[in-house]
């Protein structure tokens, strides 16, 4: 009995000791399987960061494609516009007749002629218009003392257009025996009585150098006097003891003016001529320079 019992027992812990190792390698093996889980959740956190790189980087090569076919298309419509400037360039480069100056117009000549102001141009009928030196007929053109202004303008493909502004005698002045006109610039011009009326006051006294101090204030009171008076003047005459005096047309008055303070000298000057036609009054001497005015028969 004691024998049996005891291998008994001893055959009972075996097999309890091998079940306990039957469950401690299954627990083994449970949590290798728990271990294998994380190893792959990983994996994919993994794959999935891949992916979104994969995205960016095909991302990227779009807007490069994209910005390439933009320049590609840009490129080609520059090309094809140079192409159509080229192309006209060439036309005219090779069609010479229609490069030549065919037609030369004049605008604002009231004096000179066409024909004389074609002439100062140094332009022909004829010439190459691309060779044209525009800058050198404005040039000749206001080299002429009746043209204040000149504007030379080309008209594709074939015409010259000559704008001028001609200087316009406000006064006339005499030198070397010889009558010229005096702008409101005070530029002395020649005149072209042929062409031109001239009621202008002779200017004498001054000296008649281009922009002279004298030759100024004597266009000063012209301008004073125009509109309406300018016409019954005939002389400006500036002396060093009177300063401006000033002869009427027809029954000669002579107007003292002194220097300065023209306008108002001037606009006494129309009131005492206007009360003397109504008064049926003729005065031969006419004094403004002091506050009073002193007339005599």
């Amino acid at each position: 009995m004691s024998r049996r019992t005891r291998g008994t027992k001893t055959a009972r812990g075996r097999s309890a000791s091998r079940g306990e190792g039957a469950v401690r390698r299954s627990g083994g093996g449970t949590r290798g399987r728990g271990n294998r889980r994380t190893v792959s959740r990983g994996a994919v956190r993994r794959n999935r960061g891949r992916g979104g790189g994969n995205a960016a980087v095909q991302k990227d090569r779009i807007v490069t494609v994209i910005a390439v076919a933009i320049i590609i298309a840009a490129a080609a419509t520059i090309g094809i516009v140079l192409l159509s400037f080229a192309g006209k360039a060439y036309h005219y480069a090779v069609d010479t007749e229609d490069l030549i100056v065919k037609k030369i117009s004049v605008e604002g000549n009231n004096v000179l002629s066409e024909e004389e102001l074609i002439r100062i141009s140094g332009i022909h009928r004829g010439d190459a218009i691309m060779d044209v030196d525009l800058a050198r007929v404005k040039k000749a053109l206001e080299a002429n003392p009746r043209i204040r202004r000149a504007v030379v303008v080309k008209k594709m493909p074939d015409e010259i257009r000559l704008e001028v502004e001609e200087r316009v005698p406000v006064g006339l002045v005499q030198e070397k025996g010889k009558l010229l006109g005096v702008d409101a610039e005070g530029v002395i011009v020649p005149l072209v009585p042929a062409r031109e009326e001239i009621q202008a006051p002779i200017i004498t006294g001054a000296v008649h150098e281009n922009g002279s101090a004298g030759l100024r204030e004597a266009l000063a009171v012209i301008e004073e006097l125009r509109p309406d008076l300018v016409r019954r003047i005939s002389e400006v005459r500036l002396t060093p003891e009177y300063g401006i005096s000033l002869i009427t047309t027809g029954r000669p008055i002579m107007i003292r003016l002194g220097r300065g303070d023209y306008a108002a000298k001037i606009d006494r000057l129309r009131k005492v001529l206007s009360a003397l036609e109504r008064e049926g009054s003729e005065k031969s001497y006419i004094d403004l320079r002091f506050r009073d005015v002193i007339t005599k028969e």
